[in-house]
This record gives C-alpha cells, sequence and structure tokens, in this order.
C-alpha cells in the first residue's frame, strides 16, 4: 500500500512536469514564443531575450523584472547590411537593381559616402549600359542621351565613358547631315522635275500653237510691230538653230522657223528645247548666246542713239548664257546691262562671261575678260569678278568665293 502511494505519488509530479513544460512549450497565457522557444508579452514593441538561468518556473516570464529587451540596431548598421546585398545586384551586372537598392540604403544613412559613390557608380555604368544598347541599334540621339547622363554622373571615373560620347555624337551629327542632305537632294529633285515638266509642258503648248497658227501667219502681227520704232528695236537671229521659240507679253509665239529677227519688247521670253540655241546679237553688238534647255526674259531694252539712255535687263530663269557686251557697257560711265537670276543680279564691264543655271537655282558664272559686280540677294553682299575666275553659287543662296577657272573647263559658245 505503502509502494502504492510512493508510484502515485511520483507519477502526480511527473505529470505535473510535463503539464509546465507543455506550457513553457507553448508560451503562458498572452506571450509570444520564437523558435527556439524565447517566449515574451506579445507587443508591437521590440523582441525579449529570457533571462539567463533558469529557463523554466513561473519566474522566468512572470513580471516585468523577469525580460530585458533586445539591443535595437541602428540605421547605420541597417545600411551597411542593405549596402552589402546591393553588391550582389551590382556584381550581377544588374545596374538598375543595385542603383534602387543603394538609394535605400542611403534613405537610410545619408551621410554614408561609401554608399553615395556605389550609387553614383551603378547609376553611371546603368545609363553606359543603356547607351550601349541603342548604340548597336544605331539609334544615335539615345545613345547621346544616355552616354551624356554617364558623363554628367561620372565624368571620366568609368573607362570609355567620354569616348562613347564622343563617337555617338559624331555618328547622331554625321547622320544628321546625311538627313539634311538627302532633304537637300529631294527637293532639287523635286525642283528639277517641277521645272523640267513646266518647260516642257510650255515647249508642247508651244509646238502645238505653233502648227496650229501656220507659223507666218500667226506672226503676221508682227510685220509692223506696235512696240519696236526701228530697227534698233529688234535683235538679229543669225547663228540660231534648232527648236527654239520667242513667246511676246501679249502671249503670242514666234517659232525659229519663222523668224530672223526677233522684237526687243519688255516681257520677251525666250525658250529653248534640247536641240535649241538661239544666237541674239543687239543694235549695239552686244551678242547673248542662250543654250539647250534654257529659259529667258526680256526685262527691259532702251536704245537711243541720239542721248546716253541706253539699258538692256534680261532674267535667267534656267540654262545656259554666254554674254559678250557691246558699246554700251564700253562706256565706263555706269553700267548698262544686267542680268537677273534667282540668286545675284550681275552688272557687266566690258565683258565676256558665262553663265550656268541648273532646274534648282545652284550654278556657276565664269569670266573670260572684263570685270563682274555681283550684288547676292540672300545678304546683300557685293562680289568683284576678274577676267580668270569661277564663282560658284547653291540654291540655298548662298555664295563662293571667286577661284581661278578650271584647267579642264570647255568654253560654251
Amino acid at each position: 500500500m505503502r509502494k502504492i502511494f510512493l508510484g502515485a505519488l511520483i507519477l502526480f509530479f511527473v505529470v505535473s512536469g510535463l503539464k509546465e513544460a507543455a506550457a513553457w512549450e507553448a508560451g503562458p497565457t498572452g506571450m509570444c514564443c520564437d523558435a527556439d522557444g524565447n517566449c515574451g508579452p506579445c507587443s508591437d514593441g521590440p523582441a525579449y531575450e529570457p533571462p539567463s538561468g533558469d529557463s523554466g518556473g513561473s519566474e522566468s516570464y512572470g513580471g516585468e523584472s523577469g525580460w530585458t529587451p533586445a539591443p535595437q540596431k541602428s540605421n547605420a548598421d541597417l545600411a551597411l547590411e542593405k549596402n552589402a546585398k546591393c553588391h550582389q545586384f551590382y556584381n550581377a551586372k544588374d545596374y538598375d537593381k543595385a542603383a534602387s537598392c543603394y538609394e535605400e540604403a542611403l534613405q537610410l544613412d545619408p551621410n554614408n559616402n561609401s554608399i553615395k559613390n556605389n550609387l553614383k557608380n551603378a547609376v553611371c555604368l546603368r545609363a553606359s549600359y543603356i547607351g550601349l544598347k541603342y548604340y548597336d541599334e544605331q539609334n544615335w540621339a539615345m545613345a547621346v542621351k544616355y552616354f551624356q547622363e554617364a558623363y554628367d554622373t561620372c565624368g571620366s571615373g568609368v573607362s570609355n565613358v567620354a569616348d562613347n560620347l564622343r563617337n555617338a555624337k559624331f555618328m547622331l551629327k554625321s547622320e544628321e547631315e546625311a538627313r539634311a542632305q538627302e532633304k537637300r537632294e529631294k527637293k532639287v529633285a523635286e525642283s528639277k522635275s517641277k521645272i523640267d515638266k513646266d518647260l516642257d509642258d510650255l515647249l508642247k503648248d508651244l509646238r502645238k500653237r505653233s502648227k496650229q497658227s501656220g507659223g507666218l501667219e500667226f506672226i503676221k502681227g508682227f510685220k509692223e510691230p506696235p512696240v519696236p520704232r526701228g530697227k534698233e528695236d529688234y535683235a538679229d537671229l543669225s547663228g540660231s538653230r534648232g527648236e527654239f521659240y520667242f513667246v511676246t507679253v501679249d502671249n503670242q509665239i514666234l517659232p525659229a522657223d519663222t523668224i530672223k529677227k526677233a522684237p526687243l519688247t519688255k516681257g520677251t521670253r525666250m525658250v529653248t528645247a534640247g536641240s535649241g540655241k538661239i544666237v541674239m546679237t543687239l543694235p549695239d553688238n552686244t551678242t547673248f548666246t542662250l543654250g539647250p534647255n534654257s529659259d529667258m526674259r526680256i526685262d527691259e531694252f532702251i536704245w537711243d542713239p541720239s542721248t546716253d539712255l541706253k539699258k538692256t535687263i534680261i532674267s535667267v530663269a534656267k540654262g545656259m548664257l554666254r554674254l559678250v557686251t557691246g558699246l554700251v557697257t564700253r562706256n565706263k560711265t555706269s553700267l548698262k546691262v544686267t542680268v537677273d537670276t534667282p540668286i545675284m543680279v550681275i552688272g557687266p564691264r566690258g565683258t565676256d562671261f558665262e553663265l550656268t543655271v541648273k532646274p534648282d537655282g545652284s550654278g556657276f558664272v565664269i569670266l573670260y575678260s572684263g570685270e563682274l559686280e555681283l550684288a547676292v540677294k540672300k545678304n546683300g553682299a557685293k562680289i568683284i569678278m576678274k577676267a580668270g575666275q569661277r564663282l560658284i553659287f547653291d540654291a540655298d543662296g548662298s555664295v563662293g568665293r571667286p577661284e581661278p577657272i578650271p584647267k579642264n573647263h570647255q568654253p560654251f559658245s
């Protein structure tokens, strides 16, 4: 009986111990435990550690005096931990994630120069890698944008940043120049196409109307022209050949096979086809030679032998012109002959010169003898040309400097 009692008592203590152990494992009421079995009051506050010594019993968790708070990490420590994690992205060359990570670390410790430097390098390399991607795609504008960002961030701190930026800028400039040249060529082609079409349409119309009118009958009204007063008001056309037309201001047509002399009336237009050539000699022996596919107009012609009132003004829209001045401009008192072009106004002085105006408005002037005074329309500049010089002008109105005539140049006549 005594043995039974002692056994029951031992069993009681064993069961009580197991219950207490279970209570410790689960945590007392209102307590929270970690993975290691350390328990403390449940709250949003800092974690607690069990007191040193006995880890069981009510004194282990009962009352405030039984717990001590764990030390809290500083922002500087947390920033260093974050910085170490960021290195993983950096070493894996994921510079976008690395940069974002370093930014978060720097927010924890804004005065950490090491993190600042890491962030700068990550941003620089991120921009460089994006720039290289666009460079490989030949997207020069975007490549310049990101290489510039890389250069502004770290300058020469990363190898080849300056070289990459310089190369991308060069390629972008080359592309822009090529695009501009393509645009100019397209404009020239469109202009040439339009001018050629206009001239072609004009020639077709002239041919049609000339044929319908019966040639000589069509110019019947010019047997006694109303404007010219005498022989001085006609130009001799000896030496002219091929297909050409004179169109008067009142829209009458004088085709090549019906005319030996041309009335020098204001507004008369001279047009040559591909086979045409006009050699026109004025009363003062000034000679105009108009080449194939050319278009010229008489703006004014005044010749009065009894006075000094002698003036010749012509406009060249397109084509080739050779002009040898006569008596009018050999008078040194004034410039009597004026040649107007889309780019400049030419004033000859006792001159033999050649003018070419291309369909887009560009061209050149070559002076064989005498002197030329040129007035540039775009900027009002005055240029004096001497014998033996050539001057080139562009369709946009820009004009070069006089230069020697190329040795291989063949004069137009």
